[in-house]
């Protein structure tokens, strides 16, 4: 009779714990997978490059010595206090037009899409574009960033980035330009290859796992 009892409950036991196992292997499946995550996107955040450069009202443009790539997103926050003339001082926005009263500055820009005195960028060999001084190309439309206080750029071609004041694009006179701003510049590289191939293969090995509990 004892012998009867343990070859029924026997397989009643073994789907018990066949379940449990089960389970449990799918619950502890889900905290592996974002776990991984967790460090993936962790070991993203170390790869993540910040640079802190001053960037000066005279000379008007500084080269921040950081190569973009085609498709490369980097972040600027900048701050600070800088004067394009004796009379006009502005942070990384620059001074309004509104505020000068005077339209002409705008001949004196480099960029026609942020206020006069902003900071702003340009990713290439040359900032002037060889053109420094010439009335007939500057102020330009495009090929110019407006920084202001913050920007996330991804840069459309690979160049050099430089950080600019907008202004004396025609004059020349940077003679009465002062100050300098900080600008903090990161730059987050493409995700990892390996991080990205351990994420895949760990939830891979998860779906596969729980496949087989079915």
């Amino acid at each position: 009779m004892g012998c009867d009892l343990k070859r029924e409950l026997s397989p009643i036991t073994r789907s018990t714990n066949s379940k449990y196992l089960k389970n449990k292997m799918q619950i502890t499946s889900v905290p592996l997978c974002i776990a991984a995550i967790a460090c993936a996107v962790s070991i993203q955040s170390a790869n993540a490059q910040t640079t802190t450069i001053n960037v000066t009202a005279s000379p008007l443009w500084t080269d921040t010595d950081i190569q973009l790539e085609l498709g490369t997103t980097i972040t600027i926050t900048a701050s600070g206090t800088w004067s394009w003339s004796a009379l006009h001082s502005c942070g990384p926005t620059g001074t309004p037009a509104n505020l000068l009263g005077v339209q002409t500055t705008l001949l004196d820009q480099f960029y026609s899409g942020a206020n006069h005195g902003a900071l702003i960028a340009y990713i290439g060999v040359d900032p002037t574009q060889g053109q420094w001084g010439n009335g007939s190309f500057f102020p330009q439309a495009t090929g110019y960033w407006d920084v202001g206080n913050e920007i996330q750029l991804t840069a459309p071609y690979s160049g050099e980035l430089w950080l600019g004041l907008n202004d004396d694009a025609v004059s020349e006179g940077i003679s009465d330009n002062s100050g300098s701003l900080t600008a903090e510049l990161t730059l987050v590289p493409e995700p990892d290859s390996l991080a990205l191939a351990v994420i895949g293969a760990i939830i891979g090995c998860a779906g596969a796992l729980k496949r087989r509990l079915r």
